[in-house]
């Protein structure tokens, strides 16, 4: 009987410890900007803030090609611990340039992430590699691309493998993740995007407790647990010839 019953607890105690794993975190921003970029004639990509990047002389009224990032959090919100979450998004604004103007080769993506209560950002970066096609190509360079207004031009996204950043707080660590880049569900390292559109991806992060959480049993529980001792007590007595 006592086996049972200590089968029982050890079930709700596993179910505890589980329970206790998610915990619910605040997110005060995100914030991503452009930095060590590199363009075909040297000329440094412009724009009005740091978390887009603009590039080439316009063939069209469509403007410069270039890229943004979009912070999910444009106020705090409330994420949950083992469960992804979107940071923002990235966009590869792609418009026709003139061929002799000038194009981003390589740039990369600074990302902080403020955690309510953790006095430090945490910070990363992302590397992409970007390879502007030519639109008069007789065969372009990835034919099986949306090649219908134009030829397709290339994003080579590398993620940050070196990542786990730890943080504590309020005396548990936890470690930040980074998912990955997203198209349409599926994660990325190669983006092929349209001509003449803006071709998006989802910034995926997931945030998780570094090992179980120490935290007081219910005293209910704790009550059953001192029974079951007793119990334990009573019987190896008896077996034993005292009573």
């Amino acid at each position: 009987m006592i086996a049972i019953w200590m089968r029982i607890i050890l079930g709700v105690l596993w179910l505890w410890a589980g329970a206790v794993q998610a915990s619910t975190l605040t997110v005060e921003i995100v914030e991503g900007r452009w930095v060590n970029s590199k363009t075909a004639l040297g000329a440094d990509p412009s724009c009005e803030s740091d978390a887009c990047l603009r590039w080439g002389e316009p063939a069209t009224d469509g403007g410069q090609s270039g890229y943004d990032f979009i912070s999910a959090f444009s106020a705090p919100g409330k994420i949950t611990t083992g469960s992804a979450f979107d940071l923002g998004s990235f966009s590869h604004i792609n418009m026709p340039i003139y061929a002799d103007s000038d194009y981003l080769l390589s740039t990369d993506l600074e990302l902080s992430l403020r955690i309510s209560g953790v006095v430090a950002p945490i910070t990363t970066v992302f590397s992409f590699a970007h390879n502007e096609t030519d639109n008069g190509a007789e065969i372009c360079a990835n034919p099986n691309a949306d090649n219908s207004a134009g030829c397709a031009d290339q994003v080579v996204a590398t993620r940050n493998r070196a990542l786990s950043e730890s943080f504590e707080l309020d005396g548990v660590s936890y470690i930040f993740d980074i998912v990955g880049f997203q198209v349409d569900g599926k994660l990325f390292d190669s983006f092929w995007t349209a001509e003449n559109a803006t071709n998006t991806a989802t910034f995926v992060g997931q945030i998780r407790e570094q090992g179980p959480a120490i935290v007081p049993l219910p005293t209910a529980l704790l009550a059953a647990l001192s029974g079951l001792g007793v119990l334990a007590g009573l019987r190896s007595i008896r077996r034993s010839g005292w009573v």
